[in-house]
């Protein structure tokens, strides 16, 4: 093989590294751009409970008047932010697309091991809330933040404060078992 052909082989193999090296470049700066897009809605998401649950909190308080078109618009900002981040997270979800046949038998098993799909735990869904007589959700207000929470919810979402409730069952737990040893 002349030097000329050999050049020439670096070249072709040298710019078809490139190529992928600048494929998984930009592909690495739009997962980084969806991720960051997925944690500005879901950041955006908590802001909106937490006003609707300030909102609600001041209603019962009784230092604000019930009016639906402000708790109507509240929920509509959090279905949107709800919808968005469903949105941004089947975008991520989505299958990669597959190399070209003759790319893939090049790149050999390495990326094949690499690019292997991790398998993300399912999250449990919780219930919707109930809802009371009047048709409004039921929700638990964290004692730090405000925030109304699932009324199942062991701490705040926003703050991640534990609930009363949930310290309440513990230290009564200990109390009921504290009489009985001293009984016995």
């Amino acid at each position: 093989m002349e030097v000329k052909d050999y050049m020439n082989d670096f070249m072709v193999t040298a710019k078809k590294l490139a190529d992928k090296v600048a494929n998984k470049t930009q592909e690495t700066m739009e997962a980084a751009k969806l991720e960051l897009d997925l944690r500005k809605a879901q950041a955006n998401l908590d802001k909106e409970y937490k006003a609707l649950g300030q909102i609600e909190y001041h209603i019962e308080k009784g230092t604000m008047n019930r009016d639906e078109d402000v708790i109507g618009a509240a929920c509509a900002r959090i279905q949107d932010a709800i919808d968005l981040i469903s949105a941004l997270q089947a975008k991520k979800d989505a299958p990669k697309e597959e190399p070209v046949a003759e790319e893939a038998a090049e790149e050999g098993e390495e990326a094949c091991a690499e690019e292997a799909p991790v398998e993300e735990a399912e999250e449990e869904e919780q219930p919707e809330p109930e809802k009371n007589d009047e048709g409004y959700f039921i929700l638990k207000f964290c004692p730090n933040c405000k925030v109304g929470n699932h009324p199942d919810a062991k701490k705040c979402v926003n703050c991640g404060t534990p609930f009363p409730e949930a310290e309440e069952t513990e230290s009564t737990a200990d109390a009921a078992e504290a009489p009985q040893s001293e009984e016995e």
